[in-house]
């Protein structure tokens, strides 16, 4: 019972961040850097809205191109939340090239 209550409550609060994304990619560009959040090209724990969500409570998040995880392992669980189109493009911009004031460098 708490693990589905716990499951929720990260589920609730990880789409909130996710729907609350600005509406275009250039946005979202505008929005991590105002945050601070820059990252790595093509890692999907260390890009920049990896970051972005994991300063705003999203401790174990890993953001794929369509869709981002929170690996709740602590909790024994795994939540997984849809991006919306927005962020899927901007993950495939700032992969390929676009928004290089958002990187940090090459990971490890």
């Amino acid at each position: 019972m708490l693990d589905r209550f716990l499951g929720r409550f990260f589920g609730r609060k990880l789409r909130r961040l996710v729907d609350s994304l600005p509406a275009t990619p250039d946005a979202i560009a505008e929005l991590l850097v105002k945050e601070d959040c820059y990252g790595y090209r093509r890692s999907n724990g260390r890009c920049p809205l990896a970051n972005y969500l994991k300063k705003h409570g999203v401790k174990n998040v890993v953001v794929g191109v369509y869709t981002v995880f929170d690996d709740t392992s602590f909790f024994n669980f795994e939540i997984e939340c849809k991006l919306p189109k927005q962020a899927s493009e901007f993950i495939k911009q700032f992969d390929s090239g676009k928004y290089p004031e958002l990187r940090t460098g090459t990971p490890e």
